[in-house]
């Protein structure tokens, strides 16, 4: 099939969209992406963007990009970003002459850029299908900008619903996002649940059976993603500071975002930089080497909202590295890891539980660490669903459906 998939976020922006296109490049189909200029999390252009194309080809898939303007480190900037792309998004699409098959709809921030999608498949008579990761408005709860119930919120969940509206099909990657859109937005659309997939692939040299636990006599806890005020990494440094044995304690941080600089002042603040380090962002290539280092993986997705129900996509690849997790997380993803085992720990979002989850991790005997990591990734290695062939496979499915 040809394909245009529209989305503000891609290659070389670390998105599961990418690898997602790439494969379904691989799988025979021909693949069009609308997209901006990369700059995600940096506050400038990625290197060899700082000019810009509007054409390129990354691994066989053909990249329209918009001169998206650049974000800023503000509330005004984003906005602004924001008016930008929707403009930008409209006449790009206004451009384009080819036909395709069907369009995939990426649902990310900003949701703006989606708004015109269902006027183009409308004009072609082509099936429009949106995948969503982020759940509008509760994004801009989780991210802090408004209120649940503020004027600002009810403006954009009429403007939500409005672009929600236009799909012939929603595809989110957990499913509580179903119960969002049938019963709040009151959106009686086709609903299905596909799994954001691992994008990465483990290693060979890796092996989650030998791994030595609390080698040096520390336990190694390791958060790899995003530094962002939804993640509030703020609540596991205050935690480490309280444990009274927080010189068995090491926390590595691979990643980051908006709320990095104020997470190196938090540590400084609490003296335990010999304890926390950061290490910035990272190539996925090398990410590797801090899982074989991790003795456990910390997943914390704040709950304030509707969106923090839904599943990390870096949860699905810390039960790919088979270690035991230790999750400040609720529903779909709370669930997940307690059904991959019930020696993962999930606790409450404030210090004093999570330095008892650390000092209950600390209590586990090398059999409990080792069974638990063996259960993780048994758990992965088992549902097939989380798997990058399998997620094209299911969203191509889908396509078909909506094209009989």
């Amino acid at each position: 099939m040809k394909l245009l998939i529209v989305t503000p976020r891609f290659s070389p922006e670390s998105f599961s969209i990418g690898p997602i296109a790439e494969t379904l490049f691989n799988k025979g189909h021909d693949i069009t992406v609308l997209t901006g200029r990369p700059n995600y999390g940096q506050w400038r252009y990625y290197p060899g963007y700082e000019k810009y194309s509007k054409y390129e080809v990354i691994n066989g898939v053909k990249v329209i990009r918009i001169n998206e303007r650049l974000r800023k480190k503000n509330n005004l900037s984003l906005f602004i970003n924001y008016l930008d792309c929707r403009r930008k998004y409209k006449k790009a699409l206004k451009n384009i002459k080819e036909d395709f098959d069907a369009v995939i709809s990426i649902g990310l921030s900003p949701l703006v850029c989606l708004e015109f999608t269902g006027k183009f498949c409308k004009k072609r008579n082509i099936p429009n299908l949106m995948y969503g990761l982020d759940l509008w408005p509760e994004s801009f709860v989780a991210a802090s900008f408004t209120n649940k119930g503020s004027l600002l919120y009810n403006i954009i969940k009429r403007y939500s619903k409005k672009i929600y509206k236009q799909f012939d099909e929603i595809v989110y990657a957990s499913p509580s996002a179903c119960d969002f859109i049938k019963n709040i937005l009151k959106i009686d659309t086709k609903f299905n649940h596909i799994y954001q997939p691992c994008l990465t692939e483990r290693p060979s040299s890796f092996d989650s059976e030998s791994h030595h636990y609390m080698k040096d006599g520390k336990i190694h806890i390791l958060y790899c993603g995003t530094i962002a005020k939804f993640i509030h990494l703020d609540l596991i440094i205050e935690a480490i500071s309280l444990c009274p044995n927080k010189n068995k304690i090491v926390f590595d941080v691979v990643g980051s975002g908006s709320d990095l600089d104020k997470m190196i002042k938090l540590v400084d603040e609490k003296k335990i930089d010999n304890i926390v380090k950061f290490h910035g962002r990272v190539a996925k290539e090398k990410t590797i080497g801090f899982y074989e280092k991790a003795d456990i993986l910390f997943c914390p997705l704040y709950w304030n909202c509707e969106t923090s129900n839904m599943i990390p996509q870096k949860l699905i690849e810390y039960f790919m590295y088979g270690r035991p997790i230790l999750g400040m997380i609720k529903g779909d993803g709370a669930e997940l890891i307690d059904s991959s085992s019930k020696l993962n720990i999930v606790c409450d979002q404030n210090p004093t539980d999570i330095m008892n989850s650390i000092q209950s991790f600390l209590s586990y005997s090398a059999n409990k660490f080792i069974q638990c990591g063996k259960e993780n990734d048994l758990f992965y290695s088992k549902n097939d669903r989380f798997k990058l062939n399998v997620v094209c496979d299911e969203l191509i499915g889908e396509i078909k459906l909506l094209k009989k």
